[in-house]
């Protein structure tokens, strides 16, 4: 690997590229499938010098998520600034943002995140952040006429979050990719809580 004149400048480029590396390593693989010894064989450096930037494989799996989150709250942020955006334009974004991810995802990822405790009640305190946050949008939604005001939508956002967390434990993944169940899930409630003015839209996005 070509080093950076500076060595902080180049020492920062490495780290990053380590965890972009090992996070689509853990993605494809699983984490319990990927060594330590294999991220560094990809990148052409020292086990040691792999080390002394990320001391454990846990480290490692934090930082990526951590750098992975922070990369699609950016994303989710610009697209819903955007001029004449309506939340249905905001949800079909999100919506191909996580089936690009899925798309690349061994479930077996998702399963074995679970026995990483510092790295499961980070991921929970930004999804309880996002449940506040979708709350505040559904709201949103139901002012511009898209969604339903109807539906207790905090509800709606606890059956989503079990439905997943059920196909996981349930194994159905061993039937249908991640792609296909987040797609089925996702359509099916964002479509229930939609008006029709919401589903015309929908339908004229996808």
């Amino acid at each position: 690997m070509q080093k950076s004149n500076s060595p902080a400048l180049y020492r920062q480029e490495l780290k990053e590229k380590i965890a972009h590396v090992a996070l689509k390593e853990f993605w494809a693989k699983g984490i319990k499938n990927v060594k330590m010894d294999d991220i560094a064989k990809i990148l052409s450096i020292s086990k040691r010098t792999l080390y002394e930037i990320y001391e454990t494989k846990e480290d490692l799996l934090f930082e990526t998520l951590r750098m992975e989150e922070e990369q699609n709250d950016e994303r989710m942020a610009a697209l819903a600034t955007r001029v004449n955006q309506n939340v249905i334009h905001v949800i079909i974004g999100y919506y191909q943002m996580k089936m690009e991810m899925l798309s690349d995802m061994n479930p077996l990822f998702l399963l074995e995140l679970q026995r990483y405790k510092r790295v499961m009640a980070y991921l929970e305190d930004k999804q309880a952040e996002r449940n506040e946050k979708a709350v505040e949008f559904y709201k949103l939604g139901v002012e511009q006429g898209y969604f339903r005001k109807d539906v207790e939508f905090p509800l709606i956002v606890c059956m989503c979050n079990a439905s997943m967390n059920h196909i996981l434990q349930d194994e159905s993944y061993r039937c249908y990719d991640l792609k296909t169940v987040f797609r089925n899930i996702v359509m099916l409630v964002f479509r229930g809580v939609c008006t029709e003015k919401g589903v015309r839209e929908i339908d004229k996005l996808l």
